[in-house]
């Protein structure tokens, strides 16, 4: 009966987000949008029985920052989205995945295809001029998720777009515990197809979303490659206190 219920609320929710990004958002200023799809998000989110535990403070009215942060789930982007205001940067897969694809696309979404220079270049472009205007955009530098239990190599090239903009790099750290200790439940990996992902997720309940806010990162005086390796290397700390906490057994010293 939960199941169905949830199932009910899902999907009436989904409808009433696909009329927004269609009817709503475009008519909205960027402020007005960052409102709406942050308690479109806090529904998703409940409907999911899925809790938050947010680790320190920023100042999300703060425009030209560069969230960044580690990866592990789609419903990652919509967590986020329930705590502050920003357009991501998603891999081109997404825009193609049912019902999700469309409301990212519609709530400020850039979609890029990391194998292609030019998207690449034209996504950097797109995103320096969005935070020289004063927005916010969140990427996730792995460049696809993983289980969890480890942050995968980083990709530098979008960091690209906060050096031209002269923005600040705030970096976060996020993952997912189950009864105390850290699990893949809402990994989104392997072969998984979306539609199982949201089947096993609807089937629980008691997930706690961990996000913590970690020290801004300045650009100034620093290269492409300083910033990603400060940035991987913030995050990885994070990392490993998180499951020095969390974990089953205790994962190995960062070299």
């Amino acid at each position: 009966m939960k199941y169905l219920q949830r199932g009910l609320q899902l999907a009436l929710l989904l409808a009433s987000g696909l009329f927004q990004v269609t009817f709503v958002l475009p008519r909205l200023s960027y402020q007005q949008r960052g409102a709406k799809i942050k308690q479109w998000s806090l529904k998703l989110i409940a409907v999911f029985d899925l809790q938050l535990e947010i680790h320190g403070q920023i100042n999300t009215q703060a425009g030209n920052l560069l969230y960044a942060g580690n990866h592990i789930s789609w419903l990652d982007i919509f967590a986020l989205k329930s705590q502050f205001h920003s357009g991501f940067v998603a891999k081109s897969e997404i825009a193609g995945w049912p019902l999700v694809g469309r409301l990212c696309q519609g709530a400020g979404t850039f979609f890029i295809n990391r194998q292609r220079i030019k998207d690449t270049k034209l996504v950097n472009e797109q995103i320096s001029a969005a935070m020289r205007a004063g927005e916010c955009i969140s990427f996730f530098p792995e460049g696809t998720t993983s289980n969890g239990r480890q942050v995968l190599p980083f990709k530098g090239s979008l960091i690209q777009a906060v050096m031209n903009s002269g923005g600040t790099i705030q970096p976060f750290y996020l993952n997912y515990t189950l009864n105390g200790k850290q699990t893949d439940l809402a990994a989104y990996i392997d072969d998984i197809s979306f539609e199982q992902s949201m089947h096993t997720l609807m089937k629980h309940s008691g997930l706690v979303f961990h996000l913590y806010y970690l020290p801004p990162i300045s650009i100034t005086g620093k290269t492409r490659a300083e910033l990603t390796g400060e940035l991987q290397h913030v995050i990885e700390q994070q990392h490993h206190a998180f499951m020095l906490q969390y974990a089953d057994t205790q994962p190995k010293q960062l070299g």
